[in-house]
């Protein structure tokens, strides 16, 4: 198949590229001490992934369309009242957020309008958690809730962005000038710092970091003393947007030019490559389980990439959509991820930035305590060694009244080890 006329029917053609290398303009910089430059941040498509993968959800202008994210068909199309601004999903309900500041909970297994509520008009922007909890972004500040009762509204003039941290209640909120407050959602914004430049993207990290993408580059905000780093910077007319980080906090991903996905590790400003879009435009991003990355290109479309293994799934229309072609060029390498991005099934947690790195993957920085559970490993080196004293106390006993020191040796190890196995297999 030649490459850019993927057949009909097919999956999109991936080619590999070098690693995407960032370009820093320093002369067209706007300098820290002026007004923030304020960059249209419309997001060309709206897209939501998530930590369960259950669903895939692309949309284009007032459509949602929900795909199976197992299986990367759509199973239903369902239209709003409005330009979609927003979309989240839960394992049991799609959250969609339109222009005019209606949110909708929308039931994926039977494709009707769970129910509607109104969070108040000029919506641009939608956070939410697993558990259904959300923040909608409309022209009079942040609206809170949780399903379909609302229970708060932050009255922040020009916020543009809002995150949630992984225990949804923490509440991040950052203003298109690049001002950053983080307070506990059930209250006012508490704790305030000033980016200097318009921001394009707010996201959380777990390994205790706001992320920030600006005018200027990316922010590494740390959750505890809210001291703002610029660890990457960008250039140019095309800053970075978008910002969303992997389950695990270590690994970033921001678009720039509409057409490139550019990776980042978190803890260290390593350049991890890039996915580039030759005949679409790159929307909004968000990590599903493991390494898995999911991009909204629009008109109801959406890609998944395992960033560990390099593969590349499309979402589906249904049977009376059109099934559009596009081609995506695969810039990364899967052994520098899987360096940055470490092992998906460690389990993380949320440390601070000055964190003992062993803390970062669940495991204790001292001795462990406590009754640890045998691996097998464990038992079947135990077996050996009652092997091993069987036989001691077998050639023993056969020879007995020649040396009866070893005879008795050989029992207490036998009974000893016997013991031991026991009490282990009951802990296992």
């Amino acid at each position: 198949m030649p490459p850019g006329n993927p057949a009909a029917g097919s999956r999109p053609h991936a080619h590999r590229l070098p690693p995407w290398e960032p370009v820093v303009l320093l002369a067209r910089l706007q300098p820290c001490g002026a007004n923030p430059v304020v960059f249209d941040v419309t997001i060309p498509a709206p897209f939501a992934y998530g930590p369960s993968g259950r669903w895939l959800t692309s949309t284009h202008e007032r459509e949602v369309f929900i795909c199976d994210g197992d299986e990367d068909h759509t199973v239903h199309v369902l239209a709003l009242d409005a330009t979609v601004v927003g979309v989240r999903n839960t394992p049991s309900l799609v959250l969609a957020l339109d222009a005019d500041g209606t949110l909708y909970g929308l039931d994926p297994m039977t494709g009707i309008r769970a129910w509607t509520h109104s969070v108040g008009p000029g919506a641009t922007a939608l956070a939410g958690t697993e558990t259904g909890r959300w923040a909608a972004v409309h022209a009079g500040g942040v609206a809170w809730g949780e399903g379909s009762q609302a229970r708060g509204n932050h009255d922040v003039p020009g916020a543009r962005f809002a995150a949630f941290d992984p225990s949804g209640q923490v509440l991040a909120i950052v203003t298109a000038e690049g001002e950053l407050m983080v307070g506990p959602v059930e209250s006012s914004p508490g704790k305030r710092v000033a980016l200097g430049f318009g921001s394009t993207g707010l996201c959380h990290s777990r390994l205790g970091y706001w992320l920030v993408s600006t005018t200027r580059g990316v922010f590494r905000v740390p959750v505890d003393s809210m001291e703002p780093e610029l660890y990457l910077k960008w250039g140019g007319d095309a800053p970075p947007t978008a910002v969303a980080c992997s389950l695990n906090g270590r690994l970033c991903a921001f678009t720039t030019e509409n057409k490139a996905v550019v990776l980042f590790g978190v803890a260290a400003d390593t350049n991890c490559g890039a996915i580039v879009y030759s005949d679409r435009e790159a929307g909004e991003l968000e990590f599903g389980p493991g390494a898995w990355l999911g991009v909204g290109i629009g008109l109801g479309d959406g890609n998944k990439v395992n960033l560990l293994e390099g593969g590349c799934h499309r979402t589906d229309p249904p049977p009376d959509r059109p099934r559009n072609r596009w081609m995506l060029q695969l810039g990364f390498d899967t052994d520098e991820i899987a360096e940055v991005h470490g092992p998906v099934d460690a389990a993380p947690q949320t440390p601070g930035p000055s964190a003992d790195p062993r803390t970062q993957w669940g495991q204790s920085s001292s001795a462990p305590t406590g009754d640890v559970p045998p691996t097998a490993g464990m038992l079947i080196y135990a077996v050996g060694i009652l092997a091993a004293a069987g036989f001691l106390a077998y050639t023993a006993l056969a020879d007995w009244y020649d040396d009866p020191f070893m005879a008795w040796i050989g029992v207490g190890i036998l009974g000893i080890s016997g013991v031991s196995i026991l009490a282990a297999s009951r802990k296992a």
